[in-house]
């Protein structure tokens, strides 16, 4: 393949992923599919989205208790520190992780009108 210069294509790369989370977020909840799972109040130490939908990855070395987590992307090339400074390094272990349903899973997939964008709306105060 063509050799790729660094930062080159990334701005649309990122527009993609952006308009695939708030699709994500405008639709009825996907509990099933990995691809589209949302990791409520899990935050990718990367490229900072938050929260990562589809698949995510946690460091299995990083001591700090906030963790390391980041998403399906920035795992692929992701080699710096994190977001709040935590030590991660290249060479650790990062493990998928299987997503697992939460009381919010729960309310999208019992009233499949709402959308986890009302969801988090309403739990932030708003009507």
């Amino acid at each position: 393949g063509e050799a790729r210069r660094e930062g080159e294509g990334d701005i649309n790369g990122e527009a993609l992923l952006q308009d695939r989370i708030i699709r994500v977020l405008k639709s009825p909840c996907d509990t099933e599919s990995q691809e589209n799972f949302v990791h409520f109040g899990v935050g990718c130490d990367g490229c900072g989205v938050c929260p990562i939908v589809g698949r995510r990855y946690t460091c299995l070395e990083c001591k700090e208790r906030i963790g390391f987590d980041l998403c399906a992307r920035c795992n692929e090339s992701h080699v710096g520190p994190g977001r709040f400074n935590q030590q991660h390094r290249p060479e650790h272990k990062m493990e998928l992780v299987e997503p697992k349903e939460t009381l919010l899973h729960a309310l999208l997939k019992n009233h499949p009108g709402y959308t986890a964008e009302y969801l988090i709306e309403l739990l932030n105060g708003g009507e």
